[in-house]
């Protein structure tokens, strides 16, 4: 697991890394909201990181950093917002390993790409929504899909342009084991 990356990183031995950049806060606290209520002091290190593991963490956590003066704030590096932009963040699986299928892409002159708007493709407006219409694509000779921009945002529909949390997908599309 990379010691570096940021926001919270389910570790392979259990628990979870947090690790937020906060350069002009001397100190940052972890605010462990649900199902385990509590508060983790970070260690901050000289290149402006705030860093703690804490070891009995698991999927559906749900945190927040108090960058001090009540200031609570989501995780910037959020893997998911269910409870939209400014609720807090949940840990999630991080694991994106996809099978490896025997699947050749064609050549690149004979792509046929489609642009699909999770939020519009479909009246539910979902990534499972969408799944089930992809063989509808494909009998129109679609071969590939560029998905319109699907991060985080403020509201329940948007066209995605301006994505709070580029790592976490919009909770009104679905979850990020949803998006996989």
């Amino acid at each position: 697991m990379d010691h570096l990356a940021l926001g919270a990183v389910i570790q392979p031995d259990g628990g979870c890394r947090f690790r937020v950049w906060a350069p002009r806060r001397k100190r940052v606290t972890l605010a462990l909201i649900a199902p385990i209520a509590r508060r983790v002091d970070m260690a901050p290190s000289k290149d402006g990181f705030h860093v703690t593991d804490v070891p009995d963490t698991r999927p559906g956590q749900r945190y927040l950093y108090d960058l001090g003066k009540g200031e609570l704030r989501p995780d910037p590096a959020s893997r998911f917002q269910p409870d939209g932009v400014c609720g807090p963040s949940m840990l999630t699986e991080a694991d994106f390993s996809w099978q490896a299928k025997t699947w050749t892409p064609p050549p690149l002159a004979q792509w046929v790409l489609y642009e699909l708007h999770i939020g519009a493709f479909t009246p539910q407006g979902t990534f499972r929504s969408a799944v089930e219409r992809l063989d509808q694509l494909a009998a129109l000779g679609v071969t590939a899909v560029e998905l319109m921009p699907v991060a985080a945002f403020p509201g329940a529909r948007n066209w995605g342009y301006d994505g709070v949390f580029p790592f976490a997908p919009a909770a009104s599309y679905g979850t990020p084991d949803d998006l996989k």
